[in-house]
């Protein structure tokens, strides 16, 4: 399960998002439920991220929640409560500057 989560903006420039390795059981809910135009009620699917994300340190297997969205709008991912910097940021928000800082990061590499 693929998604674009939508409060790290940023990190979409370079990236081709993040995915969730979910069971295989919620795996076959999304994918029956992938053409249908409502399908925000389906879910939420717990899992963990599959990948690592720029800018973060040990995103691989952080335990998320996907939410499916309407119209073919990439799942919502929700990082579980923890310590962790991404899932502060989800519930704070980010400064000007950390924005600016992951862009740097993400499009020139700094």
């Amino acid at each position: 399960m693929k998604s674009n989560s939508s409060f790290a903006v940023a990190l979409k420039y370079r990236c081709s998002g993040a995915w969730v390795n979910v069971s295989e059981s919620d795996f076959t809910r999304f994918e029956d439920a992938f053409h249908l135009k409502e399908r925000s009620t389906l879910g939420p699917f717990a899992g963990y991220l599959a990948n690592s994300l720029p800018c973060y340190t040990d995103t691989l297997n952080l335990h998320v929640r996907a939410h499916l969205r309407n119209d073919g709008i990439r799942p919502y991912l929700e990082i579980a409560p923890s310590d962790h910097p991404l899932h502060k940021e989800q519930c704070q928000g980010m400064s000007q500057q950390r924005l600016t800082q992951i862009y740097e990061q993400v499009i020139h590499g700094a």
